[in-house]
């Protein structure tokens, strides 16, 4: 009794294995990879060059041979053998993309480049900076340095000649509130395939942006007033004009204002010149505040 559960439950793990093996084999999934376009038998002396580098390749096959598939299985390669100097735009074909076993084509996009077959020429050009995103809010970009500041640049002939500058790859400042030092790679295109270095260092020296902000007409309130005089006192100016320096995110976003004279010293009938307080808060300064010095009058 005992041989025979065992029997039947090796059985069940069997069949288990074997249904799990034919859905597996047999369910179709499909996954899209970038790949990279190589030109390959170029004629002797010329190149090709082309901008679009990477292609959308959307295959098909079995969830078990997808699982382990990567962009480094499948091959783009073009053969340039009989093209001669010139431009071209050129069709992808089925026979120029290279796929694992039990791997199919769906599609590719683009389905057509263009391309340049040049002879190799070579110029000194400019590196400028290229940006990614926005620094912090409040911040600025002061200077960028680049080192070195001009590279030896590889390409076709033909149009590297009214080439003057390559920028970097992107450098990424998104929400960046100091200055930064890194190595980065240069931006190559269709007109340029190689620079020498093809590496950079970039400093971006980052600051607080300071800015100001004029504050026109703003009402001016009396602070402090003995309890006898609450209903005996005029206050003759109201409004003040003044100007507020610093962060342009605290300057720009500023809520808390408070405009005041303080009349806690005043303890008898009369007229008075106080001067104007502003605060702020949020390290802002304030300055050129018009009028600086407002008139309140006690009656009796």
């Amino acid at each position: 009794m005992n041989l025979n559960n065992t029997v039947l439950k090796i059985a069940s793990v069997l069949i288990a294995v074997v249904v799990w093996f034919i859905v597996a084999t047999s369910e179709q999934q499909e996954v899209s990879f970038y790949v990279p376009v190589k030109f390959v038998k170029e004629p002797e002396g010329l190149k090709a060059f082309t901008d679009t580098n990477l292609l959308s390749v959307l295959v098909k096959g079995s969830k078990i041979s997808m699982k382990s598939l990567s962009f480094n299985d499948i091959k783009i390669e073009i053969d340039t053998s009989n093209f001669k100097s010139g431009d071209y735009l050129y069709r992808i074909k089925p026979n120029d993309i290279t796929l694992p076993s039990g791997i199919s084509l769906v599609r590719v996009e683009p389905q057509d480049i263009r391309f340049i077959v040049d002879k190799v020429g070579k110029k000194t050009v400019k590196v400028l900076p290229s940006f990614l995103g926005e620094l912090k809010s409040g911040f600025k970009i002061v200077g960028v340095s680049i080192t070195p500041s001009y590279v030896t640049a590889f390409g076709t002939s033909k149009k590297i000649k009214n080439i003057d500058s390559v920028e970097t790859l992107p450098i990424n400042i998104t929400d960046i509130d100091k200055s930064i030092k890194m190595n980065i790679g240069v931006k190559w295109n269709e007109i340029i395939t190689n620079t020498n270095p093809s590496e950079v260092t970039v400093e971006v020296r980052v600051a607080e942006n300071i800015v100001e902000k004029q504050i026109s007409d703003f009402d001016v309130v009396v602070k402090g007033v003995k309890d006898k005089f609450t209903d005996k006192l005029i206050l003759e100016n109201k409004k003040v004009s003044f100007t507020i320096k610093g962060r342009s995110d605290r300057v720009e976003n500023i809520e808390k204002v408070k405009v005041y004279v303080d009349a806690s010293k005043i303890d008898r009938v009369g007229r008075y010149e106080l001067p104007v307080l502003v605060e702020t808060g949020n390290d802002i300064e304030v300055y050129n505040i018009k009028p600086s010095k407002v008139m309140v009058e006690v009656k009796r």
